[in-house]
């Protein structure tokens, strides 16, 4: 009789343990309206950059989207949305990242490689985001480059979403570095070409 009861209470206890975490797991805490997204009480518009999504769930809505937490954001400055079929970036509307100091840079989105060394950062910096040796290039041409070409996202310190800032293109003869900031195009100098060598984002 002892162990049916026990066996018994077991079966209970764990019966109420699913109904309260089924119950805290569907709790909705936020919900879209137009083009924004409101998680308690915090306005957040849709985003772009390159992040990695943690497995913390921090919302839910009610048409079945689950909210996670960007991997070293807990701050929520950035939340991941996603359903079955999708998954987006948003950011809080009245968040102002910070860009006073780059951190690292990343050439490959697929693995999500940084390159952290300061002389490189401070070459590439140098030679290509701060350079004004415009080229005229049309954008039918530069397009075409672009779809072959190495993208290169900018990780500012203390922000954990890294920033889309232009593509390293090859036009068949010599490389050009597309600046998505100020849409200019400009020449790959040899030595920033043998950096980029030497730290293996272009093949010799």
């Amino acid at each position: 009789m002892k162990r049916e009861f026990k066996v018994l209470s077991t079966v209970l206890y764990m019966m109420l343990l699913c109904i309260f975490l089924g119950a805290c797991g569907n709790s909705e805490n936020a919900y879209f309206k137009g083009q924004y997204l409101y998680m308690d009480g915090t306005e957040y518009i849709e985003a772009t950059g390159l992040y990695k999504e943690s497995n913390t769930i921090i919302g839910k809505t009610s048409d079945d989207y689950t909210i996670y937490e960007v991997d070293g954001d807990s701050e929520h400055n950035y939340i991941v949305i996603r359903s079955f079929f999708d998954q987006n970036l948003y950011v809080r509307k009245d968040y102002v990242k910070d860009k006073t100091v780059i951190e690292a840079l990343c050439f490959n989105q697929s693995t999500s490689k940084f390159v952290y060394d300061e002389s490189f950062i401070d070459s590439f910096i140098k030679e290509l985001l701060e350079d004004e040796s415009i080229l005229e290039i049309d954008n039918n041409t530069l397009m075409s480059y672009r779809t072959s070409g190495i993208d290169v996202y900018i990780k500012y310190a203390n922000d954990s979403v890294s920033e889309y800032c232009g593509s390293i293109i090859y036009d068949g003869s010599k490389y050009l570095y597309f600046n998505a900031q100020n849409s200019t195009t400009i020449l790959v100098s040899e030595e920033e070409k043998k950096m980029l060598e030497k730290f293996e984002i272009l093949k010799k």
